[in-house]
This record gives C-alpha cells, structure tokens and sequence, in this order.
C-alpha cells in the first residue's frame, strides 16, 4: 500500500494537469456548435474567422448554436453561456457572442464591455438583418459568415 501512494499522487499530478490544459483549450475555441449546423470544415472555416477578428480587435467573437436552451429565452441563454464559459472576464476587452437558437427558433447576439460601444442596438439588428434571409433558408453557416463581415 505505500508503494502506491507515491503512484496514485503522480497520476492524480497528471490527470489534474491534463484537465488544466484541456480547459485552456475549451476556452481558446470560439465556436460552440451544439446544435450540429456546420460541418467540421464550416466549423474550421469559423475558428479562424473568429480568431482573426479576436486578434484584430482583442475583443471576443464567439458563435453558439444550440437545439436545448434549457427552457431560457435566446437572450439569457446567449448572456449566461458568455459568463459561464469565461468570456466576460477573460483577458479581452469585451466582445460580442452570435447565437442561433434552434429551440426559441431565435438569433441573437450579446456583446460585453468595450463592443456595446461599437454594437449598439440598431448596429446589432444591421448584423441580424445582414444574414437573416440565409437563416430563413437553412443556410447557417453562410448566415454567420455575414454576420461576422
């Protein structure tokens, strides 16, 4: 049995470091495809546009789809992923998060900090209105890409 102390607290050492580092990750992606509207390169396709507007900015730019807002409206579903997910005090100056909620049939788009300035209520329906004919359609990912133009 004492063999083993030594083992199981260099596995718990390990296991703890690979969780550390697996959060890092999480939380470098800026895409959360929930609800499976992208395919896996629409999905690349997306990160590097949102990591190219994170670093142009040094804002965030994240883009959620969900099918399960688990019984929220689209707005405080897309406020409480940002905060749970660390995006409102993250090293950024803010940001903006893209929701397409397939359970309310709802878009919406949330922005913290220094972007309520840049995204002001009727910038944010100029955003919507720019890919809403391509969501009417099915055409999701074509929709956030011209939002995120």
């Amino acid at each position: 049995m004492r063999n083993r102390k030594p083992f199981l607290g260099a596995v718990l050492v390990l296991l703890l470091a690979v969780l550390c580092q697996m959060s890092v990750l999480a939380a470098q992606s800026q895409v959360f495809d929930q609800a499976g509207l992208f395919d896996s390169s629409q999905n690349t396709d997306l990160r590097e546009r949102t990591d190219l507007l994170r670093e142009q900015y040094n804002m965030n730019m994240v883009v959620v789809t969900t099918d399960d807002a688990q019984g929220k409206d689209a707005q405080d579903y897309g406020d409480d992923f940002y905060m749970d997910n660390g995006f409102y005090d993250n090293e950024e100056k803010g940001g903006a998060q893209f929701l397409i909620d397939m359970d309310n049939r709802e878009v919406w788009i949330s922005t913290a900090g220094d972007m309520q300035y840049y995204l002001t209520d009727a910038r944010v329906e100029d955003v919507i209105d720019a890919g809403y004919s391509e969501i009417k359609a099915g055409k999701y990912y074509q929709a956030v890409c011209r939002m995120l133009e």
